[in-house]
């Protein structure tokens, strides 16, 4: 019908002016045909999803509670970690992502003290306080931030890990300025958070000059 209508309508447009006999139905063939086009496509169900299954909208994962029982305090380290391990480079970072990444832990056996953990790309691994299955862990063979997630969910501290570091800065929410000493008066009596000198400056803070050595 719709070619139909195209072809009345070029018979006509080469036949003018007594072409017009044809361009008229030419017209309301075309458009007929366009309706029933439209009528068609509104009549079909939507569309099959391609989500595999339909995971992308399963519910999130909600995170296993666990008992704590290792110990927090000051000095203190897990599983067979020396408490200077949580010093060496990097462990900072892998710290600051298990406070603050979305990693969950999908599923915990107390009787072993391992767990299943999703990571923030979807991937689950297999973890304990002594070894992890990811990538980070594989390569360097200390802590990953996996590891520090469910340490921290079995009672270890953010205070026992930073007992362990002698490069541990404070800084004040909103303050530019980073400090070694608490009772420094650029804090202010402000409330004040821990931090360690590199990941401070890789926030974009900078030493005090009263307490930092003047740098």
């Amino acid at each position: 019908m719709k070619i139909g209508g195209i072809i009345l309508v070029i018979l006509g447009l080469l036949c003018l002016p007594q072409g017009l006999i044809f361009i008229v139905p030419g017209v309301i063939l075309f458009l007929l045909s366009q309706k029933r086009k439209q009528a068609a496509n509104s009549s079909d169900g939507p569309a099959p999803s391609r989500s595999g299954g339909g995971s992308q909208n399963a519910p999130p994962v909600p995170p296993v509670v666990i008992s704590p029982d290792l110990d927090g305090s000051a000095g203190s380290s897990f599983g067979s970690w020396d408490v200077s391990i949580h010093g060496a480079d990097g462990q900072d970072v892998r710290m600051d992502r298990a406070l603050f990444q979305n990693i969950v832990i999908r599923s915990y056996d107390p009787a072993t003290g391992s767990a299943e953990i999703l990571g923030t790309r979807g991937e689950v691994y297999k973890t304990d306080l002594d070894r992890c299955t990811c990538e980070d862990f594989q390569r360097r063979g200390l802590p990953c931030k996996h590891i520090y997630k469910l340490a921290l969910a079995r009672g270890y501290s953010i205070d026992a890990f930073f007992s362990a570091r002698s490069d541990v800065v404070l800084y004040a929410d909103g303050c530019q300025v980073y400090h070694t000493s608490p009772d420094c008066r650029g804090l202010r009596n402000r409330y004040s958070r821990r931090s360690t000198v590199s990941m401070a400056e890789h926030n974009g803070l900078r030493p005090c000059k009263t307490c930092c050595g003047g740098k």
